[in-house]
């Protein structure tokens, strides 16, 4: 189903299969490779709003965010009614955290712990007033480069007892060096990016074969999903429409719902359920359907795929939503 948080794991993945090459002979430079995925990764989520819906620069994104986010659970509805002027200082809050301390990474000790904080207690927020499954977790571990051996020596771990004397051969280091290179200077594309059309590579008065060989590049990997965008929350709305799924077995008469397991149902008084770690691919997918329709734009192909398997009955697809309306017997 391709979402951002899947091509993120991927490209954390490939790059700490990169790094695991050079975190023996050179830690120091590995670290700052990760310290250089945490600020592209922060200040792209803090850039993309600011150039994204007016209601981020107008400070009323988070009036509506509680609401409209994809899967909310009970604390949402907390969150929503909270003070205007809470939700106001959220936004500003957000801002500083997103665009102004990513640049601490590159400070000293102590600017580097006041912006590992800053993130997590930012991610900490997120995740407990919705349902990000996994995504949280990643962002946590993400951060961990900010810190070092000082931190982990505070709270009492022995850091010396993992420390690995023995290095990767010069062959290999040379060429990952390499590739961690282009790394960098591809990171640079995504980055831009985020400032939707203000900001591109031409501002960084790049020699234009350089950048048609970046673009090329970018194209190439692609497929492999190793550098990414990376932006969430750009566009906001203040409406909430939730796709409903009716069947029927008597030629269209009577209709029942089928009920999805973790989206809000029609005609109930849940409140959504509180989920750890778990992302139910499909009710968060669901959730970009009728943005997409109001754009105007047709169902994706993987939605008119679940109808058939409904309309079949299948007992796998069914178990990705809150079961069957109807009776073995009704069916038959």
């Amino acid at each position: 189903l391709g979402l951002q948080s899947d091509s993120n794991l991927v490209e954390v993945d490939a790059l700490m299969a990169l790094l695991s090459f050079l975190s023996r002979s050179h830690p120091r430079q590995a670290l700052l490779v990760l310290r250089f995925f945490a600020f592209r990764k922060m200040l792209g989520c803090g850039v993309c709003k600011y150039y994204g819906s007016p209601m981020w620069r107008s400070f009323d994104a988070l009036a509506v965010h509680y609401f409209t986010q994809p899967l909310v659970n009970r604390r949402s509805c907390w969150a929503h009614r909270l003070p205007a002027v809470f939700h106001q200082f959220s936004v500003l809050a957000t801002f500083v955290v997103e665009v102004i301390l990513p640049f601490l990474i590159w400070s000293h000790w102590p600017c580097r712990i006041f912006a590992w904080i800053g993130f997590n207690s930012l991610n900490a927020m997120i995740n407990t007033t919705g349902n990000y499954g996994f995504i949280g977790f990643l962002n946590t571990m993400e951060n961990l480069s900010l810190l070092d051996d000082r931190f982990w020596s505070l709270v009492g771990i022995d850091v010396d007892r993992w420390r690995l004397t023995k290095s990767s051969a010069l062959l290999i280091r040379l060429p990952v060096v390499a590739l961690l290179s282009i790394y960098v200077i591809l990171s640079l594309l995504p980055l831009a990016r985020a400032s939707k059309g203000s900001v591109d590579l031409s501002s960084l008065r790049l020699p234009c074969w350089v950048i048609e060989w970046l673009e090329r590049l970018e194209t190439l990997q692609q497929p492999w999903k190793l550098v990414n965008y990376q932006g969430k929350f750009s566009g906001m709305h203040d409406f909430r429409w939730e796709p409903l799924l009716e069947a029927s077995v008597d030629g269209g008469n009577s209709w029942r719902q089928i009920r999805w397991r973790y989206k809000l149902n029609q005609g109930t008084s849940e409140r959504g359920a509180v989920l750890w770690l778990h992302l139910p691919r499909l009710d968060w997918r669901v959730w970009f359907l009728p943005l997409g329709a109001r754009r105007g734009k047709d169902p994706p192909a993987w939605y008119m795929k679940l109808l058939e398997r409904l309309a079949a009955c299948d007992e796998e697809v069914l178990k990705l939503l809150d079961g069957c309306p109807f009776s073995r017997e009704e069916f038959q």
